[in-house]
């Protein structure tokens, strides 16, 4: 929703920016006086953006002012931004009524999170998109390091909030495509900048994101049509542009993702109806496991460390694969988009299986399958089931059966030793 350019008459611009003045920015600890400050300030930022909305073919003056108080709206935005830790956030909108900022207990200032963050789609996306504007939309340093911060925060959305961080993503998807090259070019080098600082975040958060799609909860999107066109915002970060660099891959490998990817593709292919939505769900199992692969799969080595498949397996990997080969065939799509999806997940699965065939011979490997199998109580193979998968169960347990027939070599073998200084340890887990 944006206000009418004739509304911003020169008084009301005068009490705008003097409620976004630098100087108004408190510091802590705060009281009272501050949180009305904030309230104002936060009040201003929404007003602001709503009027940045209309910045295309406005009167010249109008354009004018709202790029000059850009500076002035960045620094509160900075203050306001998570890794600044000066507020607290909540996840609720604020009350048309009610001021949007309030004083807790701990003398923390609460701001709704999904508030700011729709401010800030419209800034950016008001600025960073529109030709006169893109000079100021540059200007502020750290530009791209508050964008992500606000982009990255771990939320807990409502079915009224999600909308808020899915239109803010695809304002961020394009500016990282924008037609302008030094926001394509700064928006993209700030991936990478922030990708160094903080490894693999943004993709996690996109991971993350993406789930959403799946509960019908947070299904408040304006239409099917937008649903799609927000998934595919989405999809495009995964696309050689963005993701061709080897650090990139690195990076995502140093920050541990596998509890996260696994428990997400468990969770979702769990809900029955999954396989009767959107295409695009198809498409994201097919992304999450392919993730998984990029993590796991190493590269071949003398002693290669197989750390991200032991730790896919100790969380719920295999009853994954195993649903993605047995339900997932080209063959039941309904379309050719399906039918590719499906084909991906099936491609990306069986890399998982083959990753698995060629490490199992590693004891930490097989000991973590051992659990696995148990744990997730995998059915043994039947006639019914893809080849890939009883060969991986025939292979699993032959090696199982190496294992424990060793085992019991050795404990023959410690038992019986004469050597009085010899002490054997029934628990060794060999």
């Amino acid at each position: 929703m944006a206000i009418p350019t004739r509304i911003l008459t020169p008084p009301l611009a005068r009490s705008l920016f003097a409620c976004l003045q630098p100087t108004r920015i408190p510091s802590h600890p705060l009281d009272s006086s501050d949180i009305t400050t904030i309230s104002e300030a936060v009040d201003a930022l929404y007003i602001y953006a709503q009027l940045a909305s209309n910045i295309v073919d406005s009167p010249r003056a109008f354009e004018q002012g709202i790029l000059s108080g850009f500076g002035d709206v960045w620094n509160w935005l900075v203050f306001l931004s998570p890794k600044k830790n000066n507020v607290a956030y909540e996840e609720e909108l604020p009350w048309l009524d009610a001021p949007p900022c309030h004083l807790r207990s701990d003398g923390y200032a609460v701001v709704s999170f999904p508030y700011l963050v729709q401010a800030m789609t419209m800034i950016i996306g008001a600025l960073g998109l529109h030709t006169r504007g893109i000079p100021s939309f540059l200007a502020p340093k750290n530009l791209t390091d508050i964008v992500f911060d606000f982009f990255t925060y771990v939320v807990h959305p409502r079915a009224t909030t999600a909308i808020n961080y899915h239109n803010f993503y695809m304002i961020i998807d394009s500016l990282l495509r924008s037609e302008d090259r030094d926001v394509k070019e700064r928006m993209q080098l700030g991936v990478a900048s922030y990708d160094e600082k903080c490894p693999g975040r943004i993709i996690c958060t996109i991971a993350t994101r993406i789930s959403w799609f799946f509960d019908a909860a947070l299904w408040r999107i304006d239409s099917a049509l937008n649903d799609k066109t927000c998934a595919e915002s989405y999809g495009r970060y995964f696309t050689a542009e963005l993701m061709t660099s080897a650090s990139t891959i690195v990076h995502l490998q140093a920050s541990r993702p596998i509890p996260l990817f696994v428990r997400l593709l468990a969770r979702e292919t769990a809900r029955p109806a999954w396989l009767k939505g959107p295409e695009y769900l198809q498409f994201f199992v097919a992304l999450w496991t392919a993730l998984i692969c990029q993590v796991v799969i190493t590269r071949p080595s003398p002693s290669p460390s197989y750390s991200s498949l032991i730790s896919a397996l100790r969380h719920g990997l295999l009853p994954v694969i195993h649903r993605i080969l047995v339900t997932l065939h080209p063959n039941d799509a309904t379309s050719p988009a399906s039918a590719r999806f499906r084909a991906d997940c099936r491609r990306e699965a069986l890399r998982l299986v083959d990753s698995m065939l060629q490490a199992i011979i590693w004891p930490r490997v097989l000991r973590a399958s051992d659990d696995a199998f148990k744990r997730d109580q995998c059915a043994m193979p039947t006639t019914s089931d893809p080849e890939e998968w009883q060969m991986l169960v025939r292979r699993y347990l032959y090696f199982r059966d190496v294992r424990l027939d060793f085992k019991d070599v050795i404990v023959s073998t410690l038992g019986s030793c004469a050597n009085p200084k010899v002490v054997y340890n029934s628990t060794v887990n060999f």
